[in-house]
Protein backbone atom coordinates (compact mmCIF):
# COMPACT_ATOMS: atom_id res chain seq x y z
CA UNK A 1 0.00 0.00 0.00
CA UNK A 2 1.67 3.17 -0.96
CA UNK A 3 -0.61 6.18 0.95
CA UNK A 4 -1.01 9.70 -1.02
CA UNK A 5 1.91 11.67 0.11
CA UNK A 6 1.14 15.53 1.82
CA UNK A 7 1.94 17.44 -1.61
CA UNK A 8 -0.42 14.96 -3.57
CA UNK A 9 -2.99 15.64 -0.87
CA UNK A 10 -2.36 19.37 -1.62
CA UNK A 11 -2.83 19.18 -5.49
CA UNK A 12 -5.83 16.99 -4.33
CA UNK A 13 -7.74 19.16 -2.43
CA UNK A 14 -6.80 22.15 -4.44
CA UNK A 15 -8.25 20.66 -7.90
CA UNK A 16 -10.67 23.58 -9.36
CA UNK A 17 -11.37 24.85 -6.17
CA UNK A 18 -12.11 28.07 -7.89
CA UNK A 19 -14.75 26.81 -10.15
CA UNK A 20 -18.55 27.51 -9.45
CA UNK A 21 -19.71 24.74 -11.34
CA UNK A 22 -21.53 22.06 -9.64
CA UNK A 23 -19.72 18.83 -10.69
CA UNK A 24 -16.83 20.17 -9.77
CA UNK A 25 -17.65 21.66 -6.53
CA UNK A 26 -19.56 18.00 -6.26
CA UNK A 27 -16.26 16.59 -7.09
CA UNK A 28 -13.59 18.47 -5.04
CA UNK A 29 -15.89 17.53 -1.72
CA UNK A 30 -16.39 13.88 -2.85
CA UNK A 31 -12.29 14.30 -2.52
CA UNK A 32 -11.70 16.46 0.70
CA UNK A 33 -14.68 13.86 2.03
CA UNK A 34 -12.77 10.69 2.02
CA UNK A 35 -9.94 12.39 3.55
CA UNK A 36 -11.17 14.15 5.96
CA UNK A 37 -13.31 11.59 7.08
CA UNK A 38 -11.45 8.26 5.96
CA UNK A 39 -15.03 7.00 4.89
CA UNK A 40 -15.61 4.07 2.62
CA UNK A 41 -16.72 4.59 -1.22
CA UNK A 42 -19.60 2.98 0.04
CA UNK A 43 -20.79 4.87 2.85
CA UNK A 44 -19.81 7.92 0.84
CA UNK A 45 -22.70 7.12 -1.59
CA UNK A 46 -25.56 6.31 1.17
CA UNK A 47 -24.99 9.04 3.47
CA UNK A 48 -28.23 11.46 3.49
CA UNK A 49 -28.86 14.61 4.34
CA UNK A 50 -30.33 13.84 7.75
CA UNK A 51 -26.55 12.04 8.33
CA UNK A 52 -25.25 15.26 8.50
CA UNK A 53 -25.64 17.00 12.20
CA UNK A 54 -23.98 19.79 13.53
CA UNK A 55 -19.85 19.48 13.90
CA UNK A 56 -20.14 15.52 12.97
CA UNK A 57 -21.66 12.96 10.50
CA UNK A 58 -23.18 9.61 11.31
CA UNK A 59 -22.13 7.07 9.32
CA UNK A 60 -25.30 4.67 8.98
CA UNK A 61 -24.54 2.03 6.55
CA UNK A 62 -21.26 0.53 7.27
CA UNK A 63 -18.72 -2.68 6.17
CA UNK A 64 -19.66 -3.79 9.64
CA UNK A 65 -23.17 -2.72 10.20
CA UNK A 66 -21.82 -0.43 13.23
CA UNK A 67 -22.88 3.07 13.11
CA UNK A 68 -20.25 5.60 13.61
CA UNK A 69 -19.74 8.79 13.72
CA UNK A 70 -16.84 11.19 12.61
CA UNK A 71 -16.17 14.87 13.09
CA UNK A 72 -16.24 17.40 10.49
CA UNK A 73 -13.36 19.88 10.55
CA UNK A 74 -14.12 23.99 9.67
CA UNK A 75 -12.31 23.34 6.39
CA UNK A 76 -14.58 20.52 5.55
CA UNK A 77 -17.89 22.36 6.74
CA UNK A 78 -16.98 25.30 4.76
CA UNK A 79 -16.92 23.27 1.57
CA UNK A 80 -19.62 21.32 2.55
CA UNK A 81 -21.69 24.79 2.99
CA UNK A 82 -20.81 25.69 -0.91
CA UNK A 83 -21.72 22.57 -2.10
CA UNK A 84 -25.28 22.56 -0.52
CA UNK A 85 -25.29 26.61 -1.70
CA UNK A 86 -24.59 25.46 -5.18
CA UNK A 87 -26.57 22.25 -4.89
CA UNK A 88 -29.45 24.34 -4.17
CA UNK A 89 -28.89 26.55 -7.63
CA UNK A 90 -28.20 23.91 -9.57
CA UNK A 91 -31.60 21.70 -8.68
CA UNK A 92 -33.95 24.84 -8.07
CA UNK A 93 -36.01 23.20 -10.47
CA UNK A 94 -35.84 19.97 -9.65
CA UNK A 95 -39.07 18.68 -7.57
CA UNK A 96 -37.97 16.90 -4.35
CA UNK A 97 -39.75 13.45 -4.83
CA UNK A 98 -37.58 14.31 -8.04
CA UNK A 99 -34.39 13.25 -5.54
CA UNK A 100 -34.03 9.54 -4.39
CA UNK A 101 -34.27 9.60 -0.32
CA UNK A 102 -32.63 12.98 0.19
CA UNK A 103 -28.78 11.13 -0.51
CA UNK A 104 -26.39 13.81 -0.17
CA UNK A 105 -24.09 13.94 -2.66
CA UNK A 106 -25.71 13.75 -5.81
CA UNK A 107 -25.49 12.86 -9.68
CA UNK A 108 -25.84 15.82 -12.13
CA UNK A 109 -29.68 14.32 -12.30
CA UNK A 110 -30.38 14.58 -8.80
CA UNK A 111 -29.66 10.73 -8.13
CA UNK A 112 -27.91 9.18 -5.44
CA UNK A 113 -24.27 8.88 -6.99
CA UNK A 114 -23.07 5.49 -6.97
CA UNK A 115 -19.83 3.99 -5.90
CA UNK A 116 -18.67 3.41 -9.23
CA UNK A 117 -19.53 7.21 -9.96
CA UNK A 118 -17.33 8.48 -7.18
CA UNK A 119 -14.89 6.04 -7.68
CA UNK A 120 -14.65 7.37 -11.54
CA UNK A 121 -14.56 10.88 -10.11
CA UNK A 122 -11.43 9.69 -7.89
CA UNK A 123 -9.88 8.34 -10.90
CA UNK A 124 -10.18 11.16 -13.14
CA UNK A 125 -8.69 14.05 -10.89
CA UNK A 126 -6.03 11.32 -9.77
CA UNK A 127 -4.91 11.69 -13.58
CA UNK A 128 -5.68 15.15 -13.59
CA UNK A 129 -3.15 15.78 -10.87
CA UNK A 130 -0.77 13.30 -12.61
CA UNK A 131 -1.12 10.67 -9.42
CA UNK A 132 -0.19 7.68 -10.28
CA UNK A 133 -2.64 4.85 -11.07
CA UNK A 134 -1.35 2.91 -8.46
CA UNK A 135 -2.47 5.25 -6.28
CA UNK A 136 -5.53 6.39 -7.77
CA UNK A 137 -8.19 4.62 -6.03
CA UNK A 138 -11.44 5.56 -3.23
CA UNK A 139 -10.05 3.16 -0.18
CA UNK A 140 -6.56 5.01 -1.04
CA UNK A 141 -8.42 7.97 0.79
CA UNK A 142 -9.48 5.70 3.99
CA UNK A 143 -5.37 4.72 3.99
CA UNK A 144 -3.94 7.96 4.08
CA UNK A 145 -6.50 9.27 6.49
CA UNK A 146 -5.51 6.59 8.61
CA UNK A 147 -1.43 7.44 8.68
CA UNK A 148 -2.13 10.98 8.50
CA UNK A 149 -4.16 10.97 11.68
CA UNK A 150 -2.02 8.56 13.15
CA UNK A 151 0.38 11.26 12.90
CA UNK A 152 -1.08 14.20 13.65
CA UNK A 153 -2.70 12.73 16.55
CA UNK A 154 -0.06 9.92 17.94
CA UNK A 155 -3.03 7.65 19.05
CA UNK A 156 -3.96 4.32 17.64
CA UNK A 157 -6.91 4.01 19.74
CA UNK A 158 -8.77 6.94 18.49
CA UNK A 159 -7.90 6.31 14.70
CA UNK A 160 -9.20 2.88 14.95
CA UNK A 161 -12.40 4.22 16.12
CA UNK A 162 -13.10 7.06 13.94
CA UNK A 163 -12.19 4.43 11.11
CA UNK A 164 -14.70 2.32 12.51
CA UNK A 165 -12.82 -0.95 13.23
CA UNK A 166 -14.50 -3.62 15.63
CA UNK A 167 -12.17 -6.96 14.67
CA UNK A 168 -9.13 -5.43 16.38
CA UNK A 169 -9.12 -7.09 20.00
CA UNK A 170 -6.12 -5.06 21.00
CA UNK A 171 -7.77 -2.04 20.28
CA UNK A 172 -11.42 -3.06 21.71
CA UNK A 173 -10.25 -2.71 25.12
CA UNK A 174 -9.00 0.48 25.53
CA UNK A 175 -11.93 1.78 22.94
CA UNK A 176 -14.69 0.96 25.66
CA UNK A 177 -14.41 3.59 27.55
CA UNK A 178 -14.94 6.34 24.73
CA UNK A 179 -17.85 7.70 23.68
CA UNK A 180 -18.95 9.28 20.82
CA UNK A 181 -18.12 12.94 22.39
CA UNK A 182 -15.14 11.85 23.11
CA UNK A 183 -13.80 10.60 20.22
CA UNK A 184 -15.29 14.64 18.66
CA UNK A 185 -12.97 16.32 21.06
CA UNK A 186 -10.29 14.14 20.45
CA UNK A 187 -9.63 14.71 16.95
CA UNK A 188 -10.56 18.95 17.38
CA UNK A 189 -7.07 20.33 15.87
CA UNK A 190 -6.22 17.39 14.30
CA UNK A 191 -7.86 17.86 10.95
CA UNK A 192 -6.31 16.37 8.19
CA UNK A 193 -7.08 19.64 5.53
CA UNK A 194 -6.12 22.33 8.71
CA UNK A 195 -2.94 20.47 8.88
CA UNK A 196 -1.88 20.56 5.57
CA UNK A 197 0.07 23.86 6.05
Amino acid sequence: MEIFTKDEVKKLVSWNKRSRKFLDVRDNLIISFLLETGCRNHELSYLKESDIHDGFVYFKVTKNSKPRIVPISKILEKQMRRYNRIKLEYFKNLKKEDAIESFYILSKSGNRMWQQNIGQVVDRICKDCNIPKHKSYPHNFRHTHAVMMLKNTGNVHLVSKLLGYCNLSITEEYLRGLTQDDVIEMVKGNSILENLR
